[in-house]
C-alpha cells in the first residue's frame, strides 16, 4: 500500500514549508509510486476548503481531513509532495505512523471461581481488604467508627 504521510498547513506564516523525514523515503521511491502523507496546517479554527482543494489540485488524493490536527492525509507521488510542500500555507509533510497489530493470545475458559476461605464479613472483597491489613486491624478492635475522611 505504500508509506503514509501527513501535510501540516500554516495559517499566516508564509514560505515555511518543509518535508520532514521524507528525503530518505523519497530517494527510495520509484518516481511514479505513491505514498500516504499528512499535510499539516497550523493556526486556529477550521482548515479552509480552498487549502484542501489546492492540495487536491496537485493530483494528490486527499484521504482524511482532521479537524483536531488541522491537517489532511494524502496519497501522493514524489512530484506531488514537492508541489504540496511549496504551497504557502503548508508547514510540513510527514509520514503517517504505522503499526502492526500483534495476534491476540488464545483464550481459555476460566472455570468456576471458588470463594476464598475466611471471607467472613468481607465477602468477595476479602482478597483486597486482606492486602490492606484490614482483618488484622479488626482483630485489634479497630473498626473505623467515628473516623471522618475529608
Amino acid at each position: 500500500m505504500g508509506n503514509l504521510f501527513i501535510v501540516v498547513f500554516l495559517s499566516v506564516l508564509p514560505s515555511l514549508g518543509r518535508i520532514d523525514k521524507l528525503p530518505r523515503v523519497l530517494a527510495e521511491m520509484p518516481p511514479d509510486s505513491k505514498v500516504l502523507a499528512w499535510v499539516d496546517f497550523t493556526g486556529e479554527g477550521e482548515v479552509p476548503d480552498s487549502w484542501v482543494r489546492e492540495v487536491a489540485r496537485t493530483g494528490a488524493r486527499v484521504r482524511v481531513r482532521s479537524r483536531w490536527f488541522r491537517s489532511v492525509s494524502v496519497r501522493a507521488t514524489r512530484r506531488q509532495l514537492e508541489k504540496i510542500v511549496a504551497l504557502p500555507f503548508v508547514r510540513r509533510i510527514c509520514p503517517v505512523a504505522r503499526f502492526k497489530r500483534s495476534r491476540p493470545l488464545p483464550s481459555r475458559p476460566l472455570g468456576v471461581l471458588k470463594p476464598l476461605p475466611d471471607e467472613g464479613i468481607y465477602g468477595p472483597s476479602y482478597a483486597q481488604v486482606a492486602m490492606l491489613g484490614v482483618p488484622r486491624l479488626h482483630e485489634m478492635g479497630l473498626s473505623g467508627k467515628d473516623v471522618r475522611i475529608a
